[in-house]
């Protein structure tokens, strides 16, 4: 009886340490080149290591319906037009899905609840040779990505924020370095998944009561 509760014990144990424990994702875009990683209890889950073996070469196609060289390209959309639309989109989505949050059930609020968006790290300089330009792009990645950042705060938990903004009128071009952590906690991940489960089930059951019942 007693290696019973021991072992019962030891099970109970483990099962809240991993209902309370988090996975956390890790997203960086630094010097150009952006990475990511998943870690649980501090371990390397996701990427997996590439292979060492060498991939066969591929083989040159050509592409067909190409444009005559002599045709000029249409002309793109500045950098900072992109950003700031897509600033806009995000910001304006995460006030649709702020509101929309409300009407959710329980479970499914806890679920989105328990994601936290931390260490949050950006390092970001302005640069451009027209002053004015660049004190305007200032403004627009400033405004926007503190809005995008206030607007998550509705939805979820947002904690530990540096953000730095600079501008550079001696430069070139711009620098875009951040870094940032997304933490959930998988019970509320597996209590979600249950209550879903159950809601399926017993929705599925009824349906076929009442279908049986339609037919007598």
């Amino acid at each position: 009886m007693k290696v019973f509760l021991i072992v019962l014990l030891i099970l109970v144990l483990l099962i809240t340490i991993v209902c309370v424990s988090q996975i956390v994702a890790c997203l960086s875009f630094r010097e150009g080149k952006f990475s990511w990683e998943v870690r649980y209890f501090g371990i390397h889950i996701l990427p997996r290591p590439k292979s060492d073996k060498p991939k066969p070469p591929k083989k040159d196609k050509k592409k067909k319906d190409e444009p005559p060289k002599n045709e000029k390209p249409l002309r793109k959309k500045l950098l900072m037009d992109k950003l700031w639309e897509m600033l806009q989109n995000v910001a304006e989505k995460c006030d649709l899905v702020g509101s929309g949050i409300a009407a959710l059930p329980g479970p499914l609020q806890k679920l989105l609840r328990s994601v936290t968006w931390s260490d949050i790290e950006t390092d970001i300089v302005i640069g451009g040779e027209d002053a004015a330009q660049t004190a305007k792009q200032f403004g627009i990645v400033q405004v926007g990505l503190n809005t995008l950042v206030s607007a998550s705060a509705h939805m979820i938990h947002v904690k530990r924020k540096q953000i730095r903004i600079g501008c550079d009128f001696t430069a070139d071009t711009s620098k875009w370095d951040f870094s940032c952590k997304v933490r959930v906690r998988i019970g509320t991940v597996l209590g979600a998944g249950i209550w879903l489960l159950w809601k399926f089930l017993k929705d599925r059951n009824e349906a076929g009561k009442q279908l049986v019942s339609d037919v007598l």
